[in-house]
């Protein structure tokens, strides 16, 4: 759909929206779909690990996680806002 609406100027109207807006729409969906490609990647490499990790690695791991949400969080609100 989106980029359908960056050809033609009238798929853009049919939506309602700007065809800036879709453009920025689209562009935030590829950047989803990247976070989710590295989710992805990190999830294949975890099973790499045999031993056990340490504590301060995991607590560091879950703390960057937290950040991560907070990130995308804030930028789904900053772009539906």
């Amino acid at each position: 759909i989106f980029r359908a609406t960056l050809r033609t100027p009238k798929a853009a109207e049919e939506l309602g929206l700007p065809r800036e807006e879709c453009f920025d729409y689209h562009s935030s969906a590829r950047q989803l779909e990247r976070i989710g490609d590295h989710a992805t990647k990190i999830a294949h490499l975890t099973l790499n690990i045999d031993d056990p990790l340490p504590d301060e690695v995991v607590d560091a791991v879950r703390d960057l996680h937290g950040d991560a949400v907070d990130v995308i969080d804030t930028a789904m609100d900053a772009l539906f806002d």
